[in-house]
């Protein structure tokens, strides 16, 4: 799976608890990605 380019700066999406962050999502490009 390919990770997002802008890992670095990643933001928690309203809708995700921080106790998965799996659900992160990347507010530069808009996507779910795992960082796992």
């Amino acid at each position: 799976m390919d990770r997002c380019k802008h890992v670095g700066r990643l933001r928690l999406a309203q809708d995700h608890s921080i106790l998965n962050p799996q659900k992160w999502h990347c507010m530069d490009c808009q996507t779910t990605e795992s960082i796992w």
